[in-house]
């Protein structure tokens, strides 16, 4: 078996963090994403209706209107993040001609800056999952020692053999 210490944290927690999105990214609030409210009512009233009346459908009921109103509560209070310079707000700006030139310019500074981390950040994935292979592999086929009769052994070098051999994997 080998150790997990040469595998970054990053990796196994919170992949993206290296990347630095505090420096690309805000939080806004529900309203400044152009979301419309989300009502917490049930879109329907058939409380009235006879095949309502029973304790299984009024249990149903119940549990759709929970679910419904910890939806709208989990919307209302969710985090939301936007892109420093592309609110829906800041975008609307720019569209019509506002926040000039140079405000645009440094949104896509940011945005250039953003993908070539990105871009490194996938390249050293690649460089971390290239070099973990072949450990991985050695310690996929690691065979305990065999006890036993001479012909168990005698099978698990033969199987050795073919695998090194590249005939059985």
């Amino acid at each position: 078996g080998g150790s997990n210490e040469s595998v970054p944290a990053a990796l196994t927690n919170s992949p993206l963090s290296p990347i630095g999105f505090d420096d690309f990214m805000v939080k806004a609030p529900p309203s400044a994403t152009g979301e419309a409210a989300i009502s917490d009512q049930l879109p329907f009233d058939v409380s009235g209706h006879a095949s309502a009346q029973s304790v299984v459908a009024k249990d149903l009921l119940q549990r759709l209107s929970a679910d419904v109103a910890l939806h709208a509560d989990g919307r209302r209070n969710a985090e939301t993040w936007v892109l420093i310079g592309l609110s829906d707000e800041q975008v609307q700006t720019h569209a019509f001609g506002g926040g000039g030139a140079e405000s645009l310019s440094s949104v896509f500074q940011r945005l250039d800056v953003l993908e070539r981390r990105l871009k490194n950040l996938a390249e050293q994935d690649r460089e971390l999952a290239l070099a973990t292979l072949d450990r991985v592999v050695m310690d996929a086929n690691q065979l305990p020692p065999v006890e036993g009769s001479p012909a168990a052994r005698s099978e698990r070098v033969q199987f050795q053999l073919r695998r090194a051999a590249r005939q059985y994997s």
